[in-house]
């Protein structure tokens, strides 16, 4: 297959297409079993896998980008994404921000909230207020002053009435009378004075009027102008959609719930940013947001507010650099953007904005980023997010937290010389030229690189279950299996030294009982016909106790055989469910097959018929029809012609000759009972060995199942292999 002759957006059908093809040719030509179960569990392995890999490449079709280049800013809770993306937002002149700011400035003029109104009506209003204490003590001042000369004239107005009236009071009657006529002199003052009290209190009246007027009047200004700056503030709503930051969160975890999406134009062409929520957030809110936006991505952006590699995790929860060799392990071009956290002017005095020992760390998070992530991770670039955007807003509310802290900032510094320091004019040409630079080809490159991620972590998760799962238990079952053959070895070679052990046992008591019996007899002086019949009764008599002894012997010992090879296979019927128990709760990722590995041993062989018929089939095999009578009837007994003459003379000669006749006789028979003994032993042993074959080769299924498991995984790890090597030719 060679994948560049094809449509590039049709990579997904075509991987679809050649995993089919190399399942059929599994299945049709590698599986060969007669076991239902095992031929059942082969057909559901490859049907997962299909369906594994068929899912993944759909889901990376409908999450897939061919035409416009995508790059992800994806990080860390809090970490700033959202405030580098504003920045670059207006930068670049995006165009969903160029229309909001064109309204903002529409609002800003038609409702006159820009900040110089704001600064004109707030001085306005301090104006009015330093001015309302000014005139408030103008008119106290005139107020006093006022009383002050009121009073001094009423003093006056008291002190002549006083004088007239005292000296009326001295008058006589002709004085009263010429004073009808003339009044005094005090009296002609005390009018004028009186009249000069009226004049001077209007005017002092008007002069408070005219301090109590100026001081209402200010008041009313006052109180419009702030009424007037109540509704400016009002009106703030109206802006608050359309200033910058909106995108901007506030500190609460998962602001950010679904990727945003933003077109901004570089060199050679638009290009996408997407703002991914936080990979620290809650998994079942963003999760799927997360998966679908850095596959869609050719690049990603791993943002971090810390100057330090990323932490593990622990048994219980992922940690963040599990979470990026999960997130980003099919990207093909990753960067760390370092957002150095600055809240205070003071600490732009620094000659550049990283520090040495910042830089040491950074070096730190790209050797364990190149560990997770191989080659396709590319470095880090550093930048200041907040004091950035505060540089490139120009659409805040006035009276804001972000404005009141752009003017702290811009105290000092100009807004271009922030940029510079804060990195995101480096940062702003790098995405418009060097990112993009030829991205017809990246955009080929990053959609190939994650079709083949999913062959080849098909083929991890193939080989996970190879290696950690039916190989070691392969292996762990034929040590077993090994073992319980050595055992029933073991088994029948103790049984047959047994059985030989009683024949030999049955032979010596078959011998002495015989010569006893007779001795006895020939020590009391018998006839040699009576000799001749007491051998044959004593024979008689000990065959029939050799061939009962040794029945129950031989029974004995083949009941021991057979509970002994009951409990070896007991044994390992536990040992082997324990395996398959322990190695069944492994978790493969990817694979959720459901397997009843448990040992059935018989397969098809009755192993508890087997082990039952081995007492009777064995004990009748070897003395069911009497060995001792066998014996007999092979050799017979030969007596000697004894010398007459010579038995005559004395007794004592006779017995001899007749002992040594029944030593020659039992020793015959003793030979014949060993060899028709064994022969038997050997006949009945090789059907049980024979017995012994069956049941072990019945313990074998396990392992032809799990072999033929290994065989069906190692073909699929071959050939899924050699498909991503040729992908890898194409990348």
């Amino acid at each position: 297959m060679i994948f560049k002759d094809i449509k590039p957006d049709l990579i997904y059908e075509e991987l679809q297409s050649v995993i089919k093809d190399l399942i059929n040719t599994i299945d049709a030509s590698q599986v060969e079993t007669t076991d239902k179960e095992i031929a059942t569990f082969s057909r559901n392995l490859l049907n997962e896998l299909d369906a594994n890999i068929a899912g993944e490449l759909d889901k990376l079709k409908a999450n897939s980008e061919w035409d416009t280049f995508t790059v992800a800013f994806y990080g860390e809770t809090n970490a700033g994404k959202s405030t580098i993306i504003e920045t670059l937002r207006i930068l670049l002149a995006e165009p969903q921000k160029v229309s909001s700011q064109n309204k903002f400035k529409e609002l800003v003029t038609s409702l006159n909230i820009d900040s110089a109104s704001f600064e004109k009506i707030n001085q306005e209003i301090a104006e009015l207020k330093d001015n309302k204490v000014v005139l408030e003590q103008s008119l106290n001042s005139v107020k006093d002053k006022s009383n002050e000369q009121v009073s001094s004239l009423k003093n006056e107005l008291a002190t002549l009435n006083k004088k007239i009236e005292s000296k009326l009071a001295a008058f006589n009657i002709f004085q009263k009378i010429w004073h009808f006529f003339s009044k005094l002199p005090e009296e002609a003052q005390l009018v004028s004075k009186q009249e000069q009290f009226e004049s001077t209190k209007l005017i002092l009246d008007e002069n408070v009027a005219q301090a109590e007027n100026e001081v209402s009047e200010n008041d009313e200004l006052y109180n419009a102008a702030c009424l007037k700056l109540e509704h400016m503030e009002g009106d703030l709503d109206k802006l608050a959609p359309y200033a910058d930051g909106g995108i901007i969160g506030d500190g609460r975890s998962d602001y950010t719930l679904d990727s945003q999406s933003y077109s901004m134009q570089g060199d050679e062409s638009i290009f996408t940013v997407l703002d991914v929520p936080g990979i620290e957030g809650k998994e079942e809110k963003v999760g799927e947001s997360i998966w679908s936006a850095v596959h869609k991505a050719h690049a990603v952006f791993y943002v971090t507010s810390k100057a330090a590699a990323p932490q593990t995790g622990d048994d219980k929860n992922k940690g963040t650099l599990e979470k990026i060799k999960e997130h980003l392990g099919d990207q093909t071009e990753v960067y760390s953007i370092y957002n150095k956290r600055i809240t205070n002017p003071l600490q732009l005095q620094k000659s550049q904005l990283v520090s040495e020992s910042e830089l040491a760390s950074l070096a730190e998070l790209d050797t364990k980023m190149t560990e997770q992530l191989g080659e396709n991770y590319q470095g880090t670039k550093s930048v200041c997010g907040l004091v950035g955007y505060l540089a490139a807003a120009n659409c805040l509310v006035a009276g804001s937290a972000d404005h009141k802290r752009k003017e702290k900032f811009l105290k000092d510094n100009n807004e271009q010389h922030l940029l510079n320091y804060c990195g995101f004019n480096e940062l702003k040409q790098f995405l418009v030229s060097d990112l993009i630079k030829d991205y017809k080809v990246k955009i080929v490159k990053a959609n190939f690189n994650k079709a083949n991620q999913v062959l080849k972590s098909a083929n991890s998760s193939i080989t996970a279950l190879h290696d950690e799962k039916f190989e070691p238990l392969h292996i762990k079952l034929k040590q077993e299996i090994g073992s319980a053959s050595g055992q029933l070895d073991i088994a029948l070679s103790s049984l047959k030294s047994r059985l030989l052990s009683s024949v030999g046992t049955s032979v010596n008591i078959f011998k002495l009982s015989v010569r006893d019996s007779v001795y006895k007899e020939i020590d009391n002086d018998i006839s040699n016909n009576d000799f001749k019949y007491e051998l044959k009764s004593a024979i008689s008599r000990a065959q029939s106790q050799f061939d009962e002894n040794l029945s129950e012997d031989i029974n004995s010992h083949l009941s021991e055989f057979a509970e002994e090879v009951n409990g070896i296979l007991i044994r390992f019927q536990k040992h082997t469910n324990e395996l398959f128990s322990a190695f069944s709760s492994l978790e493969t990722k990817g694979f959720d097959i459901n397997f009843d590995l448990s040992a059935e041993i018989d397969n098809g062989v009755n192993v508890v018929g087997i082990i039952s018929s081995i007492v009777g089939g064995v004990l009748l095999a070897i003395s069911g029809a009497g060995i001792a009578a066998i014996a007999l009837g092979a050799v017979g007994l030969v007596f000697s012609v004894f010398k007459s003459a010579r038995s005559l003379i004395g007794s004592s000669y006779k017995m001899s000759q007749q002992k040594k006749s029944a030593n020659k006789n039992v020793d015959n028979i003793a030979k014949e009972l060993h060899s028709t003994a064994n022969t038997n032993i050997a006949n009945a042993l090789k059907e049980l060995e024979e017995k012994i074959d069956t049941i072990k080769f019945s313990l074998k299924t396990p392992i032809e199942h799990t072999a033929l498991i290994n065989k069906i995984l190692s073909i699929s790890i071959e050939k899924l292999h050699k498909t991503s090597r040729q992908l890898d030719k194409e990348l």
